[in-house]
């Protein structure tokens, strides 16, 4: 059967109407959905469970937590993906009458409250199924282990639904049994007079006529809480893309599907109509984006995401940011921290019911910003669902942070220079709680700098040999972190390949080191231009390293470093013998310069170079 789809209350107007520029009289529809009313209206002694269903952030969540206060219930919630209810069981032993040990049970300072309370448990689908069991007894008898939970009225479980959402799609049926269910969609909450609220001064009509212009596929990726974000990252001046969630590392695209299952990417386009609407520019790019987004989160009180490759400085530049800003950082590694160890429940036999006791860092009185570093390599999966409240709503077990200014999450793309990384995958539901998700690169962040005044001219050696002396690709194989290394191994006179990332097999990264070492040692660095003039010299010493099969061999690294660096006419007119040198090299090295040519003028050269060769190899001459 078919969950029934709520219908709005036409005549139920806002008890508390402020006025808005989008919104400068109070409208003649209620913005509240009904349903939760009628539960109500069953009175306190006949409870009900009603399980809630909808997409990804259509606002169900502010909207239940909205009905509550209106009918002035105390409103507890507890996020079943950060605290499973036997978290909130507190078992100890006292003695009897006859001295005999005996255990009894407490249940949270909430959960215990004799006054009429609504209980949302959000997300529980997002939660371990064993999880989703413990809240049976709680969904169906109103009680927690033994203690009757005697001021609940009424339990609602809030769930995102669909295989686009990356969840469980269906319950236990026991554990569905427990519910009256009811299915939202985005027309049934009050997200745009909450947006109208939050932008008071901003007219926002023209903006959610394009939202409903929107097929319901691109809908459901524009959520009305990603619609709040790009409305908040625009007047920032950030790109709106930025605004797009990033599950398992990849941003989301705003893509249609037409009638003969032809997709159509309208990303651009919508974000430019709704920057139009809103009358701000949609850049495709800011400079200083790492220190411009850290200083817009603390100042706005956001969650943003920074996803950059590894080495490149992220985390130090946002540490180093936030403190020269007077903010604390509160760091949290996710491959070391359960976001259950951040708060622990302690039982009080004098009140009858257990505290919940937060991390001394997450309860000072000067400002902090969370920093949750490798975002995506968290301690267990389900580790990503436990931070969802947290990051969105910046409580913990429902408790608020009134230091807390920012959260910024730091995290590696799924893969790298060709290489899968071992990170995890978060859903949709999980990375739209991100008000700004960023894609940055090396470029983005002063780390040169930050070389440069911790290590002075051995860095800026190693930062000329990094511009002039190698690839383009061979430079992505060098992070800020390897030339770190570089020069400590320099100083302490280590081998500079070790610095290098090693790949396994007696293998490192493709990048050679000669020119470094002649920088460091004050030495000329030979070019195509010399080793040319001695062709014969090279040939010989190319064919030695062969047969002794040595790895990282000088003169190797020397011809392979010459060529990658010669522009494609010096190539060209040396083309007899860059033929030449090309099949003294071993076919592995061969390969780099076709796979790393760089632009379409060099890649034909090798290709030319390559098919020479081979004429070469095989024709009438080698036989």
């Amino acid at each position: 059967m078919t969950a029934p789809t709520a219908t709005l209350n036409k005549t139920a107007a806002p008890s508390a109407w402020v006025a808005t520029r989008t919104y400068p009289e109070a409208p003649d529809e209620g913005i509240l959905d009904p349903v939760m009313w009628r539960w109500f209206d069953h009175g306190v002694a006949n409870r009900r469970t009603v399980a809630i269903y909808a997409d990804h952030g259509v606002g169900k969540t502010a909207s239940t937590y909205a009905y509550a206060a209106a009918r002035g219930l105390g409103l507890v919630y507890i996020n079943m993906a950060t605290a499973s209810p036997e978290d909130k069981i507190g078992i100890f032993p006292t003695r009897n009458a006859f001295g005999q040990l005996e255990l009894h049970q407490q249940v949270s300072r909430q959960l215990a409250s004799t006054e009429p309370y609504v209980l949302v448990l959000d997300e529980t689908r997002q939660a371990h199924p064993k999880v989703a069991n413990q809240g049976m007894q709680m969904t169906n008898q109103w009680e927690l282990g033994e203690q009757k939970l005697t001021g609940c009225v009424l339990v609602v479980t809030l769930d995102n639904e669909g295989t686009r959402e990356g969840i469980r799609t269906s319950e236990d049926p026991a554990v569905a049994d427990r519910k009256v269910t009811i299915r939202l969609r985005a027309n049934d909450t009050g997200w745009r007079y909450a947006l109208a609220r939050k932008y008071a001064d901003v007219d926002l009509k023209a903006t959610f006529q394009v939202w409903d212009s929107l097929t319901p596929d691109l809908r459901h990726t524009l959520s009305p809480r990603t619609l709040n974000h790009m409305i908040q990252v625009g007047l920032l001046g950030f790109p709106l893309i930025w605004a797009l969630p990033m599950p398992g590392g990849s941003r989301a695209r705003l893509v249609s599907t037409g009638s003969n299952d032809n997709t159509q990417d309208r990303t651009r386009e919508t974000l430019d109509r709704i920057a139009a609407a809103l009358g701000v520019p949609n850049p495709s790019r800011v400079p200083d984006a790492v220190s411009r987004v850290v200083a817009a989160a603390t100042a706005n009180h956001l969650s943003v995401l920074i996803q950059g490759p590894p080495g490149c400085g992220k985390t130090a530049a946002v540490r180093e940011q936030v403190a020269a800003a007077g903010t604390e950082v509160v760091y949290f590694p996710m491959a070391t921290t359960d976001p259950e160890q951040i708060f622990v429940p302690i039982p009080d036999m004098e009140k009858g019911y257990m505290e919940t006791l937060l991390a001394a860092r997450l309860t000072q009185a000067s400002p902090y910003v969370i920093i949750w570093d490798e975002y995506n390599r968290p301690v267990s999966q389900v580790a990503f669902s436990k931070t969802m409240e947290i990051i969105n709503q910046s409580t913990v077990d429902g408790i608020e942070l009134p230091s807390l200014k920012a959260q910024i999450a730091l995290c590696n793309p799924p893969t790298w220079l060709g290489r899968k990384m071992s990170v995890s995958k978060n859903n949709i539901a999980q990375a739209d709680r991100f008000a700004i998700s960023v894609e940055i690169s090396p470029d983005d962040i002063d780390a040169n700098g930050w070389l440069l005044e911790h290590y002075g001219a051995d860095a800026a050696v190693v930062l000329e040999w990094w511009k002039n002396d190698i690839t383009d690709e061979q430079r992505e194989w060098v992070t800020k972190r390897t030339m770190e290394r570089l020069v400590e191994n320099h100083r302490s006179n280590l081998p500079l390949q070790n610095a290098l990332i090693y790949l396994g097999e007696s293998e490192f990264a493709p990048v050679p080191l000669i020119d470094l070492e002649a920088r460091f040692n004050a030495r000329p660095q030979t070019r195509l231009a010399q080793i040319v003039t001695e062709v014969d010299k090279w040939v010989t010493l190319l064919l030695d390293a062969q047969d002794t099969d040595a790895t990282g061999n000088a003169n190797v690294d020397t011809v392979v470093t010459a060529l990658a660096l010669a522009e494609p006419r010096q190539l060209d007119e040396n083309f007899d013998a860059v033929v030449t040198l090309l099949g003294c090299l071993k076919p592995a090295m061969k390969g780099t310069f076709l796979d790393g040519a760089g632009n379409a003028e060099r890649q034909k050269f090798w290709l030319k170079a390559l098919v020479a060769l081979h004429k070469r190899t095989t024709g009438p001459a080698a036989r």
